[in-house]
């Protein structure tokens, strides 16, 4: 399925100057929105979420802000539905690594709502998440959006790996986040 990505690939060329053992790879340029999730649920893929006390969800959502309160299979699931993987770590710290010399996926300004949607004082937060790529001071110099705050990003940190009728099969052992959420502090 489709449903609106834009990719970029990160070359053996670029993947040699940041030093990851990752193999060449395309990466969504945004994060999965809700709309994009709601397509595989409707294509009875992915699982409809429901509202718990952890993780409210709205009857009515935008479907250009990034999906929430999916789990790690859930976000596996949709990935393999768009015909990929999640990111293992390698490939993450290989994208930081080709931003290099810069502090920030944009540069070295320090963030501003015009950089990544955050929480910029203690006392006053982003009062809700933004659509996808609307921060564009916040693109990575690959064209990259959100990196950095909206919502976090799952990454597979470490797999176990079997072999089936030939094939390697593998299976997250553990997973994380990566890139802070509209509730991280700017800093």
């Amino acid at each position: 399925a489709e449903l609106g990505f834009k990719w970029r690939s990160f070359t053996l060329e670029q993947l040699s100057q940041s030093q990851s053992a990752v193999a060449p790879f395309l990466i969504s340029v945004s994060e999965v929105t809700e709309g994009q999730y709601q397509s595989c649920v409707e294509a009875s893929v992915c699982v409809a979420r429901t509202s718990t006390r952890d993780c409210p969800i709205k009857t009515k959502r935008d479907p250009k802000v990034p999906v929430t309160c999916i789990t790690f299979e859930e976000a596996n699931t949709f990935a393999q539905y768009v015909g990929g993987t999640l990111p293992e770590r390698g490939h993450w710290s290989a994208i930081m690594a080709t931003q290099k010399p810069m502090t920030y996926p944009w540069g070295v300004t320090s963030p501003s709502p015009q950089h990544a949607n955050l929480r910029y004082s203690d006392h006053i937060a982003a009062t809700k998440l933004a659509p996808v790529c609307s921060a564009s001071l916040g693109d990575s110099k690959q064209g990259l959006c959100d990196l950095i705050g909206n919502v976090h990003e799952w990454l597979v940190i470490n797999f176990s790996s079997t072999v089936i009728d030939g094939k390697e099969k593998l299976t997250p052992l553990k997973v994380g986040f990566s890139g802070g959420g509209w509730l991280s502090p700017a800093n």
